[in-house]
């Protein structure tokens, strides 16, 4: 709509005053669209991270988190092995837990090789249970024993493995469709 200043003359039809005064108003509409297909009605685009620790993008983050966990869960083997044969039950416990964690890592690092948004996100929802289970055996832990180092501690390796899965998280996002779960 053309809105003449006060004081000008109309012009005919289609002509504009060269005092004239054209008004636009831009409406702009958001639509939220609900993206949650991910459990507990978690909408998938939270806590996305764009780059890794030190500028490193989330590719090259993603495969050096899983070859330090390939190398920390083979010497966790190593050590459960030890420890077996040496008289302790637990030990074999650590070794079976420290294969696990040795395949685990394995699928991660296959997983952004082949650019597998389902290998990654498999590593992603385990080490998010893992670390549930450990934040809570380590609480009643602190509970009991009223360590204040071991409580500093866990609440230091926690968030460190909490931002792992963060920057893991971010990378299977970027190489899949968007879509929530495993699949």
């Amino acid at each position: 709509m053309v809105q003449s200043e006060p004081g000008s003359r109309h012009q005919p039809d289609g002509a504009v005053p060269t005092n004239t005064r054209i008004t636009t108003f831009t409406t702009t509409t958001t639509t939220t669209t609900s993206r949650s297909r991910g459990y507990f009605g978690m909408g998938e685009q939270k806590c996305i991270l764009t780059q890794s620790c030190c500028g490193c993008s989330l590719r090259t983050g993603s495969l050096a988190i899983g070859i330090i966990g390939l190398v920390f869960a083979v010497l966790h083997s190593i050590y459960g092995i030890y420890n077996g044969v040496n008289g302790n039950g637990q030990g074999w416990v650590n070794m079976i837990v420290g294969i696990l964690n040795v395949i685990l890592c394995a699928v991660l690092i296959q997983g952004i090789r082949q650019e597998k948004r389902s290998m990654v996100m498999t590593w992603v929802w385990v080490q998010t249970i893992l670390v549930a289970i450990n934040i809570i055996l380590g609480i009643i832990e602190i509970i009991v024993t009223l360590n204040i180092v071991f409580a500093i501690v866990l609440f230091i390796v926690m968030g460190i493995a909490i931002y792992c899965i963060l920057v893991v998280r971010s990378y299977a996002f970027s190489i899949g469709g968007g879509t929530g779960g495993m699949a």
